[in-house]
């Protein structure tokens, strides 16, 4: 009798040292767990999915050459049109430019990632008659995690539907682009 309560008292606690034990793995192992989702969460904000023909352009707060706020939705988009996302200082940027300005495309909205204050002095110059605005801060948040390289210029049909991304203005959405990421037929 001696012994069945020793072995029953020596099970007792075993039982609440594994109960105690498993507790503490439980709350280590939640807390890794926390963790990874923390640098997963950390990861995706920073991941690029850039533009892509059949999207929607969002909606863009910007502002215009004067320094005017101007917000632009998909149905302000009224027909098929050329929105670039440029650079001051950017040589791929200015070549673009310059190929709109001088090939007279019709409906070129440049879009600048930096603001008014720092890129009007070299934008301005080189756009010409082109339309440019400058984006807000919190244009310029959403935007970066859609944008994979400048300059990217997309075709906007009506409606505010992208037809086409490229890093060239010249053909874009054509037969012969290279660049152009289509949809797929």
């Amino acid at each position: 009798m001696r012994w069945q309560k020793i072995t029953l008292q020596v099970l007792y606690a075993a039982a609440a040292i594994a109960f105690v034990a498993l507790i503490y793995s439980n709350w280590r192992l939640r807390r890794l767990y926390d963790a990874t989702q923390a640098q997963l969460a950390g990861l995706s904000a920073r991941a690029i999915i850039p533009f892509r023909a059949g999207d929607v352009l969002p909606r863009l707060d910007l502002i215009d050459r004067s320094g005017h706020p101007v917000r632009i939705t998909p149905p302000d988009w009224k027909s098929t049109s050329y929105v670039a996302f440029v650079l001051p200082d950017c040589a791929p940027c200015h070549e673009q430019i310059a190929a709109a300005r001088d090939g007279k495309l019709q409906n070129v909205v440049l879009v600048s990632l930096v603001s008014r204050e720092a890129a009007a002095k070299d934008l301005e110059g080189v756009s010409g008659n082109l339309t440019l605005y400058y984006v807000t801060p919190q244009t310029a948040a959403r935007l970066r995690h859609q944008l994979d390289g400048f300059p990217r210029v997309l075709r906007v049909a009506a409606g505010g539907k992208i037809t086409a991304t490229c890093h060239t203005m010249a053909g874009c959405g054509g037969a012969t682009c290279k660049s152009c990421d289509l949809p797929s037929t």
